[in-house]
């Protein structure tokens, strides 16, 4: 073998990941001078590093590109295109597999950036990912993309729904909570959309707000008319106001005053503009907000609604005081010949009477008040 030929062998033998001992050891076999092993060895090197800087700047740039390309694919796909979409379901293993993307496409990116560079690639020729440690790597990042990516597909379905949301009622029929280290709970509702369809949905809620729900519980909530699944269930200040651009507050004696002249198709519309937790009950022909413990009954006879809610808290003495500020003044039944409950006050303004009454029924005690618009 000439000079050439034997460099070349070396070469070979450098590539094929033989260590110093076993190159010299084959040359041994070959009969090769062992004083020249030294002298042969660097010329099988400098070739190397020669090949090496000819065709790895190209190659680690293509590679740093084609990396660079799928990381910005992969990031307008999972933050952008995707949530756009409005998806609702399968969020959790989407989220997964995007953080996976994302992570492995940004630790190549980092490998092989500069790496086109002489004293990188004299350094470390071609850049060779640390798949064996990649979990630790790219734990940090990862963890950034999936909350990213989450909070994405969380908010491209709720402009979804807000854009193209559908008022129903909806029924509890299941729902789960775990509470630990990771806190977690879904309510499994039932409803039906406006086109006939009965849709079940799963929406999750926090384990805090988990404890007041209950099998059979009426809710309102918002669906996507594109997707029914996308839903969010109106039983808070935020969801409510996010929505219906609205805040939820406590019943007035002024909405009193308007409901008894409102007809019975639009009671329904009308409490829904004080808050969104009245539920019409069918079998009890009432009205009723749960969260609040009220209910306000179908009307016995016209110009005439029903207010009944839990005494205590000073409901009693409040709502007392807040008609009185608004001009209504107690009657003295007696005095007018007026045939009322012993246990009832009366008050009166204009073409309205109002009346207060305590009921005590099951250990529990409630305040009625009727609100009449009197006939002229």
């Amino acid at each position: 073998m000439n000079k050439d030929e034997i460099v070349e062998y070396i070469v070979d033998r450098i590539n094929a990941n033989e260590d110093q001992y076993q190159i010299e050891a084959s040359l041994k076999r070959k009969e090769i001078d062992p004083a020249q092993f030294d002298s042969l060895m660097d010329q099988a090197l400098a070739r190397i590093l020669e090949h090496k800087l000819k065709t790895y700047p190209r190659q680690n740039i293509i590679r740093f590109t084609i990396w660079t390309i799928l990381l910005l694919f992969f990031s307008a796909l999972f933050f952008f295109i995707l949530p756009g979409l409005g998806i609702t379901r399968n969020t959790i293993t989407l989220s997964i597999l995007g953080t996976i993307c994302l992570s492995v496409s940004l630790l190549n990116v980092f490998i092989y950036y500069g790496s086109w560079r002489k004293r990188n690639i004299e350094k470390y020729g071609k850049p060779k990912p640390p798949i064996e440690g990649y979990l630790v790597i790219s734990f940090f990042p990862g963890f950034i993309f999936y909350f990213i990516i989450s909070s994405c597909f969380s908010s491209g379905a709720d402009k979804i729904l807000k854009e193209t949301q559908q008022d129903a009622v909806a029924t509890v029929i299941d729902g789960s909570s775990i509470e630990g280290r990771i806190n977690y709970a879904t309510v499994t509702v039932e409803f039906m959309t406006k086109d006939g369809r009965v849709i079940t949905a799963v929406e999750d809620v926090s384990t805090y707000e988990f404890k007041d729900f209950y099998q059979g519980q009426k809710l309102n909530i918002v669906y996507s008319k594109n997707d029914p699944h996308n839903i969010d269930l109106l039983i808070d200040n935020y969801s409510v106001l996010k929505y219906k651009n609205k805040l939820q507050r406590e019943i007035e004696p002024k909405d009193l005053l308007n409901l008894s002249s409102v007809s019975f198709e639009n009671l329904g519309a009308e409490l829904n503009k004080i808050n969104n937790n009245w539920v019409y009950n069918d079998s009890e022909g009432v009205w009723i907000d749960e969260k609040r413990q009220q209910i306000i009954s179908t009307r016995k006879k016209p110009d005439q609604v029903i207010l009944m809610m839990p005494r205590g808290y000073g409901n009693d003495f409040d709502f007392a005081n807040k008609f009185l500020k608004i001009g209504f003044v107690k009657i003295n039944t007696q005095k007018l010949d007026i045939e009322a409950d012993p246990a009832e006050t009366i008050y009166i303004k204009d073409d309205y009477l109002a009346s207060f009454k305590i009921v005590n029924k099951n250990f529990k005690s409630n305040l009625i008040i009727v609100v009449e618009k009197l006939k002229k």
